[in-house]
């Protein structure tokens, strides 16, 4: 696999990772709340001796911590999730150049070399079929393209034609 092509995936999953783990950082600190607050409700209307009271209260305790561990993760990541908020297009930017690789890594699966002056180099004869139909549908593709390329410059130019006929009437 490509460096590059593993760089970029990483990129995109890890951005997706970090909106993931927000969320629920941010619900998790939420239900830690509701929970804290049924435990306090427990306390507060129960009676109960102090093996309980100490079993409710390390409750309390234990999803405080876990509520704070969650709250301090998402104060770092709030830095992250803000450019990436910032940013919209950044995660379409980075799946656009993958994709960009992987269709380079495609071609160069079947570069093919054509000798300059020496005709009688016979390497290019032993390019195995597949890789030949691949080539093939490399450049057909290319000169599509292009094809449609200038068609659409050929729209444009004679659509600024009549634009510019219409204003000198």
């Amino acid at each position: 696999m490509s460096k590059a092509l593993s760089y970029v995936g990483t990129i995109v999953g890890t951005l997706a990772n970090i909106e993931k783990e927000f969320q629920e950082n941010y619900d998790g600190v939420n239900q830690r709340d509701r929970e804290t607050q049924d435990l306090l409700h427990e306390i507060e209307l129960t009676k109960f001796d102090v093996v309980k009271g100490y079993k409710l209260l390390k409750k309390v305790q234990v999803c405080r911590q876990e509520r704070r561990k969650m709250k301090d993760e998402n104060f770092q990541m709030a830095i992250l999730k803000e450019l990436i908020d910032k940013n919209p297009n950044i995660k379409t930017l980075f799946s656009q150049a993958h994709s960009k690789i992987q269709k380079s890594l495609n071609e160069l699966e079947v570069r093919v070399y054509n000798p300059r002056i020496r005709e009688d180099l016979t390497f290019a004869d032993a390019i195995p079929l597949d890789t030949k139909e691949k080539l093939a549908q490399i450049v057909k593709d290319k000169k599509e393209k292009k094809e449609e390329m200038s068609k659409a410059k050929q729209l444009n130019e004679s659509t600024a034609n009549w634009k510019t006929q219409i204003k000198g009437r």
